[in-house]
């Protein structure tokens, strides 16, 4: 399991989303293989740099000095990078820090934006959890 933000760099690979109603699930990735889009990315690059606390998660994020950011990539097409306060800009396409994202980025999406495109999974991992602690209490 890539357990630091090195590691995760090194393990991730892209896999382009499946389009539902708003444009694709967001999450933070977990596993040997961590496989996601460009948003999954900069959710996951921010979740190490958080210690894996949910809580630093959304600190860093409402606090303004984690920002997901939308525009065109360098080849035209829809794309997030993730810029923190301190280090710069990182993204998939360029999965090392620098100062500027290499992209059109446009606007931050919203703290609150961010929040929302997460319950899916949050709500995922909740049933994942709630079923592995039934399977606790009901197992001989």
């Amino acid at each position: 399991m890539a357990d630091t933000l090195e590691g995760f760099l090194e393990a991730f690979r892209y896999r382009a989303d499946k389009r539902g109603l708003f444009g694709g699930q967001w999450r933070v990735l977990r596993g040997l293989r961590p496989s996601g889009d460009c948003e999954d990315f900069a959710l996951t690059a921010l979740w190490y740099l958080a210690d894996q606390s949910w809580w630093q998660f959304f600190r860093l994020l409402y606090s303004g000095r984690a920002q997901i950011w939308t525009g065109d990539s360098i080849n035209g097409r829809r794309h997030a990078c993730l810029y923190f306060e301190g280090r710069g800009w990182i993204d998939n396409i360029f999965p090392q820090w620098k100062q500027e994202s290499g992209h059109d980025m446009r606007q931050a999406y919203s703290p609150l934006y961010v929040s929302f495109r997460l319950v899916p999974h949050w709500v995922s991992l909740s049933i994942a959890g709630a079923l592995i602690l039934l399977g606790t209490l009901v197992a001989p």
